[in-house]
């Protein structure tokens, strides 16, 4: 079994409780059920068995009953763990849950695991605020499959959603599961009225992948409002399908007005979604190019919400050059921005954007996160040095962090 940063025995403790998310297909409820293993005294749900789905949602206050009973068996230093699968299709669960911790706290604590935070909202369900932690399951990042052995074109033509990273057919696969996210998340919980516009939408999104969105451009295109394609945007980001990246600027002010990037959560279910899973992918090809950037760039959103660093993630831009990533925390702390380049040798002439961010801000570190084995020195126009790392040494050395053990 390949260890995960998401250790659950860790991140409780003896009695936390705690939101789980992410996308289907991630492992979540296997990390669950192995977490209420270890627990003296539990109780669990799963939400997509149709009977408890039905019975739950028909009186949500069934929960209270059943949890302080098994409470009341429980040991006095023993704390009753309660573990319920997929709870964004009951919303009303998690009012019970609050109750229930303020009435039985410290002798009852929960793990609710949900794949869509937009079902919750929509609802305006109580989140649970500061009575339980927030934790996010990704994709395997490579620090995880690295001691398994790592697989950089793998990875970007099928991802790494360990349900497909271990399927037999991995295309097969993908396809189903965009077809069944589309289907489960969205038309089942009835987010968008029209369906044939947001499916048309998807397909769009998928092409401009990484690139600069115009919300007007593309509302021509489907012939649908401006606000809508903000709309169908936040589904996929609350769908947890979707990473959005703003474009950069000092002033909080100005960074909202800036038009932003979309990235796909992961290569194999973007390369779905565009219907390139026949595409080739070869070293030094355009498509290997963006496809490293997505790679790339879901790396450090991933590891920087296991580690906490509390980093925003942005891009760079003056109209005619990029920089494909900005890390930045307080205005007292200089911003990282990184290049992101396919290619092994890298050369002062593609890092113009850099070049311009490093005169506009002379006190940020320069990176380049490259498919190079050994690390070397750029010297730019401005003066200002950049530094070339391999993807494998470069993403965890930028935010100061170790491999698993």
């Amino acid at each position: 079994m390949i260890s995960r940063y998401t250790n659950l025995l860790k991140l409780l403790g003896k009695s936390s409780s705690a939101l789980f998310l992410g996308a289907r297909g991630l492992g979540k409820t296997k990390l669950s059920e192995a977490w209420i293993k270890e627990q003296e005294a539990s109780l669990s749900y799963n939400l997509l068995d149709p009977y408890e789905y039905k019975r739950l949602l028909s009186s949500p206050t069934q929960l209270i009953n059943e949890v302080k009973t098994k409470a009341a068996t429980v040991a006095n230093e023993t704390t009753l763990s309660v573990f319920i699968d997929e709870v964004q299709k009951v919303p009303a669960l998690l009012d019970v849950c609050h109750l229930l911790i303020e009435d039985l706290k410290p002798k009852v604590r929960f793990l609710l695991t949900g794949s869509s935070a937009r079902k919750l909202k929509s609802q305006s369900a109580n989140l649970l605020a500061s009575r339980a932690i927030s934790i996010r399951l990704h994709p395997f990042t490579y620090l995880e499959l690295e001691p398994y052995g790592f697989n950089l074109t793998d990875v970007l033509q099928h991802g790494a959603v360990p349900a497909i990273f271990f399927a037999e057919q991995k295309e097969a696969a993908l396809r189903t599961y965009v077809d069944t996210y589309l289907k489960e998340e969205i038309q089942q919980e009835a987010l968008v009225r029209k369906l044939d516009k947001f499916f048309s939408f998807i397909d769009v999104a998928a092409q401009l992948n990484g690139e600069v969105v115009n919300f007007r451009k593309m509302s021509r295109q489907l012939s649908v409002a401006d606000k809508t394609i903000g709309d169908y945007f936040q589904i996929l980001i609350d769908t947890l399908l979707v990473i959005k990246l703003p474009g950069w600027d000092r002033s909080a002010k100005k960074q909202i007005i800036k038009s932003p990037k979309f990235y796909f959560f992961d290569c194999g279910v973007l390369n779905a979604a565009a219907r390139e899973l026949h595409s080739p992918l070869e070293a030094g090809s355009a498509r290997f190019g963006r496809l490293f950037e997505q790679f790339t760039i879901g790396e450090f959103y991933r590891l920087n919400d296991y580690f906490n660093l509390d980093y925003a993630l942005s891009f760079y831009s003056n109209g005619s050059s990029e920089v494909d990533l900005v890390l930045s925390r307080s205005r007292s702390e200089p911003p990282i921005a990184i290049e992101i380049k396919s290619n092994p040798k890298v050369y002062r002439e593609d890092l113009s954007g850099l070049d311009l961010f490093s005169l506009e801000y002379p006190e940020s570190r320069l990176y380049c996160i490259s498919t190079n084995d050994k690390a070397y020195t750029v010297n730019l126009a401005s003066g200002k040095s950049v530094h070339v790392l391999s993807y494998q040494k470069g993403i965890s050395e930028i935010l100061g962090i170790r491999g698993i053990g």
